[in-house]
């Protein structure tokens, strides 16, 4: 997602859920993926009227005794297609954003679960080729560990990419048993 589309998306995956004002979806997204993804109130308004121009969305005023009117947004179908047709393109790992793997995982159960799978693997197989390269420039450049001053702080950069890349891998292979026992779990629901 580039920094014009992060909260088109996010906005429709928070409608899929339900029908929200625009202060409902400013209070779920701090509450929600705002931990992980970096959205500005000042994106929330324009992008909504963006959605309701494009058929995405619909509004409705609601009226309040004695307060402000409230505007009521509702995904429609198209919007609910629109959003999952993104959820299957592959996400930017490396989006100064915010985290979209965790966008797309958290809004994994309105897609079909191969496809949280699928976006799962392609981020394992991306941290395994770290892997491979952080091997390498360890037995390249630091084959006993830090032997001196200058090295000392080359290696500890080293070790930070090392160690949250393994942490990246034991997460995916933990999401990845999570998902499995869903799919098992939704198979043998339907029996």
């Amino acid at each position: 997602m580039n920094r014009d589309s992060n909260c088109f998306y996010v906005l429709l995956g928070l409608l899929c859920d339900g029908v929200q004002s625009g202060y409902g979806l400013k209070k779920a997204i701090e509450q929600s993926i705002g931990h992980f993804y970096k959205i500005s109130n000042g994106q929330i308004y324009p992008t909504l009227k963006r959605l309701e121009a494009l058929g995405h969305v619909t509004m409705r005023v609601e009226h309040n005794d004695g307060k402000p009117d409230s505007k009521l947004y509702a995904i429609t179908d198209g919007g609910r297609a629109t959003f999952v047709q993104w959820l299957r393109t592959p996400a930017d790992y490396h989006n100064p954003v915010g985290n979209e793997l965790l966008v797309r995982l958290y809004f994994g159960a309105h897609a079909p679960l191969e496809e949280s799978l699928r976006l799962l693997e392609t981020y394992r197989r991306e941290k395994e080729r770290y892997h491979l390269q952080y091997e390498n420039i360890a037995r390249s450049f630091y084959p006993d560990g830090p032997d001196s001053r200058q090295s000392t702080f080359g290696f500890s950069a080293l070790r930070y990419g090392q160690m949250l890349n393994e942490c990246c891998l034991k997460w995916c292979d933990e999401t990845e048993a999570r998902l499995r026992a869903l799919g098992e779990a939704d198979r043998g629901g339907r029996s």
